[in-house]
């Protein structure tokens, strides 16, 4: 690309370091920490305006209800949060909570999965790639707002319907060279940096498929610094991603390795995904890959990762984004331990909570 992007462009972007930072001071200065470690529980407050303790009060409420929710591997329409949700609903209050991680982030999927499926076509203008983000990310960093691609590159609908820059990087499935780049803009350490290049580049050559629960053995020291922005949990949970994407998503070869019965996928969850609730152990039958590391997995599980809670009150709306931390010992795969499903520990945290005035009509 020859010409310069203005400021405002610019701004639409962030370094893999200012990425970590965004999270990390958003936890450390806006959020309140909740914990679930067994029976215990830690929640830190704040002083409040009485809207604001109303606001506080009603995400706490939505938090402890995912937090005590009795298959914590898996969430869907069918959890008890729609419940809590419906019950704090007023004349004069609206809710709403939103699976706002199972998208498209444009910030470490390759070209490959758009190429090879419909996927450009969702969120693309004109015909505009990929390769041309993946060039904007080499140049100018991550995508901290991709509304300011908005005009050129991404279509109106792709940026409401199909992407999210909420979700955390996939060892098995991002590009190597933004993980790379995020590796070494946290740790400061190149030649460690490259040396993780090589296990990837290694692990993708050879097929090999790092479970979460592995995922040590690949971070080695760097683990504290760089878990769970880097992890092996699925991306996008089956039962909240919009249905032409999991169409598409389903469709792809996976590295000459499709699905059986892709059409027939797709039909199965999207009849059963909001009447009941699916988990992982169910997910080998349904794509039909019994008995092996497929990547589909890392794709497409059964877990959300990022909400976003939206309370109007007056002629306000609040905008409460929350984050549920992987737990490095699950695998979130098939044939991960008995226990998985009903893992006793959950950590959610607050990242963002952004209060915008509204006219009244």
């Amino acid at each position: 690309m020859n010409r310069r992007p203005a400021d405002s462009f610019r701004e639409g972007f962030a370094t893999p370091y200012a990425f970590m930072l965004i999270i990390f001071l958003s936890i450390l200065f806006i959020g309140l920490s909740y914990l679930i470690a067994s029976s215990k529980r830690s929640v830190t407050r704040l002083p409040d305006t009485e809207t604001e303790k109303l606001i506080r009060d009603i995400t706490e409420d939505i938090i402890e209800s995912l937090l005590y929710d009795d298959t914590p591997g898996s969430d869907s329409p069918t959890d008890p949060v729609w419940e809590t949700v419906g019950s704090l609903i007023t004349e004069e209050l609206s809710i709403e909570l939103n699976d706002i991680s199972s998208r498209f982030n444009p910030n470490f999927f390759r070209d490959e999965l758009t190429d090879e499926t419909g996927i450009g076509k969702l969120i693309f203008k004109d015909s505009h790639t990929m390769a041309e983000i993946e060039q904007l990310r080499h140049d100018l960093g991550l995508i901290s707002n991709p509304q300011i691609l908005s005009e050129e590159y991404f279509s109106d609908k792709g940026l409401e319907d199909f992407i999210t820059i909420h979700s955390y990087m996939n060892i098995n499935i991002a590009d190597e060279l933004a993980l790379t780049g995020l590796f070494e803009a946290r740790t400061g350490r190149d030649f460690e940096a490259e040396s993780f290049r090589r296990k990837i580049q290694t692990a993708r050559i050879n097929d090999t498929v790092i479970p979460n629960n592995e995922i040590e053995s690949i971070l080695g020291t760097s683990t504290r610094k760089l878990y769970p922005f880097i992890c092996a949990g699925s991306v996008m949970n089956i039962h909240f991603i919009p249905e032409e994407l999991l169409k598409e998503i389903l469709s792809y070869d996976f590295g000459d390795n499709p699905l059986p019965y892709p059409d027939r996928t797709y039909n199965t969850i999207i009849q059963r995904r909001t009447g009941s609730e699916m988990d992982t152990s169910e997910l080998e039958s349904i794509f039909s890959v019994k008995d092996e590391p497929h990547i589909i997995f890392d794709y497409l599980g059964t877990k959300t990762w990022f909400w976003k809670i939206t309370i109007r009150t007056n002629n306000q709306r609040h905008e409460i984004i929350i984050a549920e931390i992987p737990d490095i010992k699950l695998s979130y795969r098939p044939g991960g331990s008995s226990s998985e499903s009903n893992s006793g520990q959950r950590i959610i945290q607050i990242i963002s909570n952004i209060r915008y005035e509204e006219e009244l009509e």
